[in-house]
């Protein structure tokens, strides 16, 4: 279970560095040794207390996972007819248990009873959401996508892609979830990180359905458990025993994996395979967690899975068996204590190589190297300034060039693409740093017309990734519209988000992607300038940029409109500049007799700009008239730079002639 060799040389850890940041005490129970493949093994089994080696620091780890089978009573070993029995009997009760909250059921042909969907097979689910998304004409929306092939060239161009952001380093553990398909893994997920009481808000959860391959995307969030505070991501489920292509620049990056399988799903040879990927390929640190324990009766049940896996898959060690239902992880359970206790260790030299690598990067900053200066002054001005990271949200319908237009800032392959629509489906976040800004780029699933209202089972999918994007607007500071420029113009559905954004208080920029593909690029450029300034009124004069993610046109350009957007956002105006230019608007327009004199105007807040304009009046029919307030919005937006700003203008009654008390 020590850091591979990828961290440490030959995959070994000296006992002085060992002694210094770790074990200074005896370790009862079972002393370990270090594989070839990175993974620890028993080496013998006494009472006596241990040196403070290697094997004694994380000799806990072994004892966490022998503590579950201790309780249990120690059964003995059984045979392998009896083990697919006790299988049988957990697959039995899953099929026939009532379906979780939220979950999709299937009724039975031949039978009355409530299935989940997850019971039909792969194929026969397949076949039926294609016919059915087909008549729908959402093609792709729920149908299983799993390694999608790409030619020479398109490696060659993705590799010869420079990053125009660059990725925010992580000092925390980063821990990853791996495992197949539909074991739980984005329910493990969001255990882990709706434990962090600081977490954001604005923070989404993955979609957990019973279907296979929901997730397509790596998603990151900050986790905690038993006070150990860390960054676990979700992964796409394997696909033939490997991980997706997209994932393994996230995957090595990571410092330890938790391999995620269910209690009911017996140890397959794919599950074997990535088993031996992560020990063999990426050298990480693994443990093996069991999903789903709490279909086991009893604790005769929970022995016979746990010595099944343990017995497959012996380079895992010990596995642990969890369960992730529930919306917080309970200290108290023995099953998330095993878990810890494992963990702590590996968590505890991350802490020190962290240290570590701070000194390195300070020697290196002395002896001169300009890379090292950088970095501890981003790194400084950060902490002295508490640097509030820019949010940048990327919208729009399905297969407008979103993930697409990410992955060329980012210069490689984050995010899935394909050409089936809503091949993104959870608000991926991704911390970036540009010119000095610290950004979250985030990439939302396409919406569309329809998508939200419906009460059929299939649409209920379809209105999760609806109000993950929604909340997604909600929270964020900027909002991308994309569109595919050779459609000519922004579609009604474009013109609609945009409205959405607007009523949110958001500041709206409009990409028009895939500009290389377009004919008559002036007629185009002409006729998306019409029809953004004659429909979308809300705001003065909104941005609108042409990008092509393919050659890498404007992105820089794009970026630095999405920033002055941002500044112009949280502008704060002075009480006196506004009163004096509504002084001299007044002169050259006719005011009503009834209307009220206005007395100043200030702004009230900022985020949206809300402008609170105070009457001397006590009627409230001597209010400005809407035809006024519109064109006080306009002037204000003009003058004092608020293009593409939504703006807000609120009216307050003043009595001219207060009483006195």
């Amino acid at each position: 279970m020590l850091l591979g060799d990828r961290h440490l040389n030959g995959g070994l850890l000296n006992k002085a560095y060992w002694g210094q940041g770790l074990a200074s005490g005896n370790v009862p129970g079972v002393s370990v040794y270090l594989t070839s493949s990175g993974c620890l093994r028993p080496r013998s089994v006494s009472g006596a207390t241990t040196s403070p080696t290697v094997g004694s620091a994380i000799g806990c780890l072994v004892a966490a996972g022998s503590s579950m089978a201790s309780s249990a009573g120690s059964p003995p070993r059984t045979s392998q007819d009896a083990e697919r029995m006790v299988f049988a009997r957990l697959m039995e009760k899953d099929r026939r248990r009532a379906p979780r909250d939220g979950e999709e059921v299937h009724r039975g042909e031949n039978s009355g009873d409530m299935l989940p969907r997850r019971e039909q097979s792969l194929q026969h689910s397949l076949t039926d959401l294609d016919a059915d998304e087909t008549r729908r004409g959402k093609k792709g929306s729920m149908t299983f996508l799993g390694h999608v092939e790409k030619t020479a060239e398109e490696r060659d161009r993705i590799n010869s892609w420079t990053p125009i952001v660059k990725l925010v380093e992580d000092r925390r553990l980063r821990v990853a979830l791996v495992g197949p398909m539909n074991v739980g893994k984005s329910s493990v997920f969001n255990l882990l990180t709706n434990a962090v009481a600081t977490r954001p808000r604005s923070a989404s959860s993955q979609i957990a359905r019973d279907f296979e391959g929901i997730t397509r995307d790596s998603n990151e969030a900050i986790g905690v458990l038993d006070g150990m505070h860390f960054t676990v991501m979700d992964t796409p489920g394997a696909v033939g025993g490997l991980p997706l292509e997209e994932t393994l620049h996230s995957l090595e990056s990571c410092d330890m994996v938790f391999l995620v399988t269910a209690a009911d799903q017996m140890v397959s040879e794919e599950l074997r395979r990535l088993a031996e990927f992560v020990c063999q390929r990426l050298r990480l640190p693994a443990l093996l967690l069991i999903n789903k324990i709490d279909m086991c009766d009893d604790d005769e049940m929970v022995s016979l899975v746990v010595q099944h896996h343990e017995r497959h898959l012996p380079m895992l060690g010990k596995p642990l068996p969890i369960s992730a239902r529930g919306t917080h992880v309970n200290t108290q359970d023995e099953m998330w204590q095993n878990v810890a206790m494992a963990m702590r260790p590996i968590f505890h030299v991350s802490a020190a190589q962290q240290v570590r690598a701070d000194w390195a990067l300070e020697e290196a900053a002395e002896a001169g190297d300009e890379t090292a200066l950088e970095a501890i002054r981003d790194r400084n001005s950060s902490l002295e300034h508490e640097v509030k990271d820019v949010r940048v949200a990327f919208i729009g319908r399905p297969n407008s060039g979103k993930s697409t237009l990410v992955n060329r800032l980012l210069g490689f392959q984050r995010h899935r693409t394909h050409d089936d629509q809503l091949t993104t489906r959870d608000a991926i976040e991704t911390k970036c740093r540009y010119q000095g800004r610290q950004l979250v780029l985030i990439d939302t699933a396409g919406l569309k017309r329809g998508m939200a209202g419906r009460n059929t089972d299939d649409d209920a999918f379809l209105q999760q990734l609806h109000n993950a994007t929604i909340k997604a607007i909600k929270f964020a500071h900027v909002c991308v519209v994309c569109f595919d420029a050779t459609e000519g113009h922004p579609a009604s559905t474009d013109i609609a988000l945009a409205h959405t954004c607007i009523s949110e208080g958001r500041p709206v920029l409009f990409v028009a992607t895939k500009w290389d593909a377009v004919l008559d690029q002036a007629a185009t450029a002409e006729a998306i300038d019409f029809k953004v300034k004659r429909q979308v009124n809300e705001v003065k004069s909104a941005h609108c940029v042409v990008s092509s993610a393919f050659a890498g046109t404007n992105l820089t350009l794009m970026l630095d409109e999405a920033l002055q957007l941002y500044d112009d956002w949280n502008k704060h105006l002075r009480a006196g500049d506004i009163t004096r230019f509504w002084r001299k608007l007044e002169k050259g327009m006719i005011v009503p007799h009834h209307v009220a004199r206005v007395h100043r105007i200030i702004q009230s807040h900022a985020r949206p700009p809300t402008f609170l304009v105070k009457l001397q009046t006590r009627d409230p029919e001597n209010l400005l008239p809407s035809l006024h307030l519109k064109m006080l919005k306009a002037a204000i937006a003009e003058e004092f730079g608020f293009a593409g700003v939504p703006i807000r203008v609120l009216q307050e009654l003043k009595d001219s002639h207060p009483d006195f008390i």
